[in-house]
């Protein structure tokens, strides 16, 4: 029996084919069962890919179906209406000012015009409000709403709300008292280990949830996004247990941060993994909104609020000594593989086998040159700024485990890479350099085990 698609993979499949391809009927047909339940985000891009095809009959009877679906989010919801073409204008823009309000900071509310909403969108704006938990504005439409079943309808919103960490100031109930203090109990931490040469690192988030406080493991990928989401109830003495054998095992760095900083360390994983077409975790979807990890602003590094960071880009030096970086146990599981390794150790082979003789100087000039070259290319396929920006979170991690000397470094040979017109870093030649060494180690091994054509049996 056939595993069922995931609503990012069958979003992901609807949005690559149209009403003139076969299959569009029967996919179409399963985004109509799922998309009550789907997330927003989901329902939006379903919405967009439909609004391409005004002049195909059955997609705009999908448009309808959509727009009338009891779970059609709010955003969702007035981009359908827009398509369809025969709402009311000024409703979508009344359902609009709900989404420009959620995005500020603060902002006052028409409660006349919440209620004067159709049923059907009065849910979606109160789900809206729930999802990005604006227990104020919430607030201030229980405080005038006209009848119990309204009031009742708003309450469970708040719940939702409350249940997220968000209290009510006065207990009652009711009224535009409804705030999101800060709270001793509410706990709030961040923890992430510095990541490895191909952008993977463990994130901690310890955070108040429904009212109770979660641990969250995630290992993200800055290029994959989030690959593991793993959350568990997790009292206080606890989860202090756990930060500190980690923090105890010789060869486990781990930091506490900002917890902003680390929500946008995993956002900005997630964006890159769904650039690249990746479906992402779907635990950790279900759980980012909770989080704070969907509505997380960018910010600038916290590294610049230790360290200079022009000083630093000026610094050509500390760039150049690189190299050095390699004997920190931060650095010593790193590796840096050549993109065509096949290739890559037959042009070495040639230059170490050269007919032509060679003084040993000409010979290590030419290695130089070849690790040199491929360092680059490696680097360049990932991409500079990706490579960058793991040795600045890198840089962060030596800062705070208090060894500033190779944090300087590290940064300064991160942000060389912001000058294509420099040379390499010697830190990336050199890591192709220990990585070539290590698998010639390895192969050498292999070569001298069990003869096979015996197979594998060693006889006297």
């Amino acid at each position: 029996m056939s595993k069922s698609p995931s609503d990012q993979e069958l979003v992901k499949r609807f949005s690559e084919i149209g009403p003139d391809d076969a299959g569009f009927p029967g996919l179409l047909s399963q985004v109509e069962r799922r998309f009550s339940r789907m997330l927003v985000e989901d329902q939006v891009q379903v919405a967009e890919r439909l609004s391409e095809f005004k002049e195909s009959e059955t997609a705009m009877d999908a448009v309808r179906a959509f727009y009338d679906a009891p779970g059609a989010g709010l955003a969702a919801l007035i981009l359908l209406g827009r398509v369809r073409g025969d709402v009311d204008p000024g409703l979508l823009e009344s359902l609009e000012t709900w989404l420009g309000l959620c995005e500020e900071e603060g902002g006052e509310c028409d409660p006349s015009a919440f209620f004067s909403l159709p049923a059907k969108m009065r849910r979606a704006v109160l789900d809206h409000l729930a999802l990005w938990l604006r227990a104020d504005l919430l607030g201030r439409l229980a405080a005038s709403a006209p009848d119990k079943g309204q009031l009742k309808a708003i309450k469970k919103a708040l719940h939702r709300v409350k249940s997220q960490g968000v209290e009510v100031a006065d207990g009652s109930g009711l009224g535009p008292a409804y705030l999101a203090p800060e709270r001793d109990e509410f706990v709030d931490e961040a923890y992430f280990t510095p990541p490895d040469a191909s952008g993977t690192m463990f994130v901690f988030l310890y955070r108040t949830v429904f009212g109770k406080n979660n641990l969250f493991v995630i290992l993200v990928n800055d290029q994959d996004g989030v690959i593991k989401c793993e959350g568990h109830e997790t009292p206080v003495p606890k989860f202090r247990r756990i930060i500190e054998s980690t923090r105890q095992n010789p060869h486990a760095i781990l930091v506490k941060s900002d917890p902003a900083f680390v929500r946008l360390l995993v956002k900005q994983a997630e964006a890159s993994g769904l650039k690249r077409g990746i479906n992402q975790n779907r635990d950790y979807l279900s759980s980012r909104r909770a989080l704070g990890v969907a509505d997380q602003e960018s910010s600038p590094h916290p590294l610049w609020g230790r360290l200079d960071r022009e000083e630093l880009k000026n610094e050509h030096g500390l760039a150049h000594r690189s190299g050095e970086l390699l004997e920190h146990r931060l650095f010593e599981g790193w590796s840096l593989h050549a993109v065509e390794e096949g290739k890559f150790m037959v042009e070495l082979s040639k230059i170490l086998t050269s007919p032509i003789a060679l003084t040993e100087a000409q010979l290590q000039e030419r290695k130089r040159e070849l690790f040199e070259q491929e360092a680059r290319t490696a680097v360049e396929t990932d991409g500079r700024e990706t490579w960058r920006d793991r040795l600045l979170n890198c840089a962060l991690v030596l800062y705070e485990i208090g060894d500033h000397d190779p944090a300087r470094m590290t940064a300064a040979t991160a942000l060389a890479l912001e000058d294509p017109e420099r040379p390499l870093p010697p830190f990336f030649v050199e890591l192709l350099e220990r990585t070539a060494d290590l698998e010639n180690a390895d192969d050498e091994e292999e070569t001298e085990g069990p003869d096979l054509d015996r197979g594998g049996i060693v006889t006297a």
